[in-house]
C-alpha cells in the first residue's frame, strides 16, 4: 500500500502550487490483513470521508476498497465518524452492516480514522471463555496498530508540514525582497491582468497599494501604446516567440495615475508557474536621469551663456544645410559676424557687463532672422547665421545683413548705463550648382568677408559667392 498525500499552497487567497508525498507502508497492510487472528469476525478498518461516503482501505473482510454510504445512517453516529472527527474510544453499538459490534476508534492522522471492531456474540464467547486475555489482547492489537501506522504516517506529516512552512518561509522572504527594492516590479497573466506589484511600482505610478492588482496592466501605458501592448501580448500567450521578452532596459513611456506621462526602463520575463505563464516587468523611472542627459547634450552643444548653438553644433548644422543644398541644388549663405568696440565696453563695464551685452545681441541676432535659421556663438563676439531656402538668396542675403548691422547699431542697455557697440558681416554665399565645397572652406570665405567689411570701415556687412 502506498500513501499519497496532497497539501495545496495558498497565498493572499489564490493556489500557487501544492506539496505531494507518496510513502509505502506495509505495517498498515500488515496489520489491515491479519486480524483473523482475533476472531473471524475481527476487522480492522481504515477510512477517509468523501462528501456522504466513508472510503476505505482494502482489508481481510474486503479485497478492494469499499465505501460505505451515510445518507441513510442511523441517528447515532458511525465508530469511524467519530474517529473523523478526532475521538477515540471503544463504544458497544451498531456497524454500519447493522451488526452489534464492540469497536475501538481513533485518528490515524488528520482526515484520517481507523476503527478496530469485532461482532458482539463473538467478543462476549471470547469474554466468557477468557475474560482476562479476549478484551485487552484487541484492544493491545488496536493499540498496537494505531502506534505503528503512525510510526509511518508521522514522519510524512512532518515533512509535509515542514515543506509547506519552508514554502510560507520562501513566500514571505519573496515578498520582503520585492518590497525592499527601488525598482518597480509588477506581475501579470497571459490576459494582462496585474496579480501583484511592490511598493516601488505604486509609488513610480502614483497609486496605493491594493490599488493595481486585478486591474489591467493597460492603465499604466499612454492610449497610443495600450492597444500595440494588447495585440503583443495575445501573440506571445499563443506562443509566438516576443523580441522583447528578456531584453534589457527597453524605454518606454509610462502614464501615471495623475494621467502625465512619463519616461521608463523596462525588462519583461515570462516565467511558467503551475501550467500558466506569468509575465514579470521590473522597471525604474528614468525621468531624472532624461533630464540630466539633455542638460549634459544641451552643455556640450550649447553655449552656456547666450543659450545658442556652439561652434560644434553649429559646423554639424552647416555640413548638414550643404548636404541639404547639394541634394536640392539650392543656395546656402553663411554670416560670419564681428562685433566692433567689444574690447572698449569690456574695459568700461568689466567681464559681467561684456557678458550681459552679448546676451542682448544674441537676442537681437534671433530676432533678425527666421526661426528655421540657425544663429550661433562661435566664441568671444563672433557669431554666425545659416541662411537656407531663401527665394531671391543675393537680394535676401543682403537684406538680412543690413537688417542686422542696422539692430546691432542700435544702443544696449548695460546696467542702468548705454553702451554702443556696431557690427561687421561676411557673407558667404554658396551655390551647390557651381561646385562643391566643404563647411570649413565656406566658413573660411565668410570669415574673410567679415574682415573685409572691418577695413572698409566696419559697421557695415562685404558679401562674395564662394
Amino acid at each position: 500500500m502506498v500513501l499519497h498525500m496532497r497539501q495545496e499552497l495558498i497565498k493572499d487567497g489564490k493556489r500557487i502550487g501544492s506539496l505531494r508525498i507518496d510513502r509505502a507502508i506495509p505495517a498498515l497492510e500488515k496489520a489491515l490483513f491479519n486480524m483473523g487472528k482475533l476472531g473471524s469476525t475481527s476487522e480492522l478498518a481504515v477510512c477517509v470521508r468523501r462528501d456522504e461516503q466513508l472510503v476505505c482501505l482494502p482489508n481481510n473482510k474486503n479485497t478492494n476498497i469499499f465505501t460505505v454510504d451515510l445518507h441513510n445512517r442511523q441517528s447515532k453516529p458511525l465508530p469511524m465518524e467519530m474517529a473523523l472527527a478526532g475521538k477515540s474510544g471503544i463504544v458497544y453499538t451498531l456497524d454500519h452492516r447493522k451488526q452489534n459490534v464492540i469497536a475501538a476508534y481513533g485518528e490515524l492522522a488528520p482526515g484520517i480514522g481507523f476503527v478496530a471492531k469485532q461482532d458482539a456474540k463473538e467478543a462476549y464467547a471470547v469474554i466468557r471463555d477468557a475474560l482476562t486475555i479476549g478484551v485487552p489482547i484487541i484492544l493491545i492489537v488496536s493499540v498496537f496498530g494505531a502506534l505503528l501506522l503512525y510510526s509511518q504516517l508521522n514522519p510524512a506529516v512532518i515533512r509535509m508540514r515542514r515543506s509547506e512552512r519552508e514554502a510560507e518561509e520562501a513566500a514571505i522572504e519573496t515578498q520582503t525582497i520585492m518590497g525592499a527594492v527601488g525598482d518597480g516590479i509588477i506581475t501579470i497573466d497571459h490576459q494582462g491582468i496585474i496579480q501583484s506589484v511592490n511598493n516601488a511600482a505604486c509609488d513610480i505610478f502614483g497609486y496605493r497599494k491594493g490599488e493595481l492588482e486585478g486591474r489591467n496592466v493597460s492603465i499604466l501605458m499612454p492610449a497610443d501604446m495600450s492597444e500595440a501592448h494588447d495585440r503583443a501580448l495575445a501573440r506571445v500567450a499563443e506562443g509566438e516567440p516576443s523580441r522583447l521578452l528578456g531584453t534589457p532596459n527597453i524605454q518606454v513611456r509610462g502614464l501615471k495615475k495623475s494621467g502625465q506621462e512619463f519616461p521608463l526602463e523596462i525588462t519583461i520575463n515570462a516565467v511558467p508557474l503551475s501550467g500558466r505563464k506569468l509575465f514579470v516587468g521590473v522597471m525604474r523611472d528614468i525621468t531624472s536621469r532624461k533630464e540630466t542627459e539633455e542638460r549634459l547634450s544641451r552643455l556640450a552643444q550649447y553655449d552656456m551663456l547666450t543659450g545658442l548653438p556652439n561652434r560644434a553644433l553649429f559646423m554639424d548644422r552647416l555640413s548638414a544645410a550643404m548636404l541639404r543644398s547639394k541634394r536640392s541644388g539650392s543656395v546656402v549663405v553663411l554670416m560670419f559676424i564681428d562685433l566692433d568696440g567689444f574690447k572698449e565696453v569690456n574695459d568700461v563695464f568689466g567681464h559681467q557687463g561684456g557678458d550681459a551685452l552679448l546676451v542682448q545681441v544674441a537676442e537681437r541676432l534671433s530676432s533678425a532672422v527666421r526661426k528655421s535659421d540657425t544663429v550661433a556663438r562661435l566664441a568671444g563676439d563672433e557669431f554666425t547665421v545659416i541662411l537656407e531656402n531663401l527665394v531671391n538668396p543675393h537680394e535676401d542675403a543682403k537684406a538680412i545683413a543690413e537688417k542686422i548691422v542696422d539692430a546691432i547699431r542700435a544702443p544696449f542697455l548695460v546696467g542702468n548705463r548705454s553702451a554702443n557697440v556696431t557690427a561687421s558681416v561676411g557673407l558667404a554665399i554658396h551655390d551647390a550648382r557651381e561646385g562643391d565645397i566643404d563647411a570649413k572652406k565656406l566658413l573660411q570665405h565668410a570669415d574673410e568677408q567679415m574682415y573685409a567689411a572691418k577695413q572698409a570701415g566696419k559697421n557695415k556687412f562685404s558679401l562674395e559667392y564662394a
